[in-house]
């Protein structure tokens, strides 16, 4: 597929689900958790209407392809061109009213992400990664991005959503050993820490407990930029799950030396 043609599809999905999930942020919404265990898994029906709707426009355009979304599962997944969905990524955010939550999709060839892209309309942000380039576009137009090249924890920015992610005692333990390595910790940016880590302003992001829908559309972008991402035992994050993304592959190997025991 055409790189161009892609990235014009994602930005017109990108303005589809921004015609849904606008509307709704910072109003009175039903919100249901959907958690089998104790930690919150907020979906509201905003989260449904806009997979339903980015779905739709996938099938128009692309019938042969698969899809797989976080609330509806997935259709012909199989296929060697998918597209995986996460229409709100960062809901808990999304009904407190804070704007870091954005909508990702990604589309993967043979399984492996090969263009994503996440979009924030509320502050008008839309990143978009694959074929070797990782761009922002907003009312001021496009620009290429590039991660920084750090290569030491002790001068590295470090993101991550909530601590309560770390639910057993070793990965708890392994991320404050890293966070009292690097020089500032951060909470609460979701998926526009691994954007921010690509635009060049975060250096490391370290989650925990994440579905493959909440990474996998970000991996081109990062990648794309320059930088790394990959789970906490050094291989893909195909299976989402413990996942660390650094803005070069040095500071990912120092992370992953403090991260590997929990993995």
């Amino acid at each position: 597929m055409e790189a161009n043609e892609v990235k014009q599809f994602l930005l017109h999905l990108a303005e589809c689900a921004s015609k849904i999930t606008l509307p709704g942020f910072r109003t009175s919404i039903k919100v249901t958790d959907k958690s089998l265990d104790s930690f919150f898994d907020p979906v509201t029906d905003i989260d449904l209407r806009t997979e339903k709707a980015i779905a739709n426009e996938i099938k128009i355009r692309f019938p042969e392809h698969g899809i797989s979304g976080e609330e509806y599962g997935a259709v012909g997944s199989q296929e060697r061109w998918s597209w995986i969905i996460d229409p709100i990524d960062g809901t808990r955010s999304f009904i407190s009213g804070m704007p870091t939550w954005g909508t990702l999709i990604g589309l993967l060839f043979e399984g492996k992400p090969v263009y994503g892209m996440m979009s924030q309309p509320f502050v008008g942000d839309c990143f978009i990664g694959g074929a070797g380039v990782s761009e922002l576009y907003n009312a001021e137009g496009s620009q290429v991005l590039k991660a920084r090249p750090t290569s030491n924890l002790s001068e590295s920015i470090l993101f991550s959503t909530t601590p309560e992610m770390f639910q057993s005692g070793a990965e708890s333990d392994c991320f404050t050993n890293l966070a009292k390595k690097v020089k500032m910790t951060r909470f609460g940016a979701d998926c526009y820490g691994y954007c921010l880590l690509a635009s060049g302003f975060v250096d490391l992001v370290v989650e925990s407990n994440l579905k493959y829908c909440d990474i996998a559309p970000l991996v081109p972008i990062i990648e794309a930029s320059g930088g790394a991402v990959s789970h906490w035992d050094g291989n893909s994050v195909k299976a989402g799950g413990q996942v660390v993304a650094a803005s070069t592959l040095e500071l990912l190997d120092q992370a992953l030396e403090l991260l590997v025991s929990a993995s």
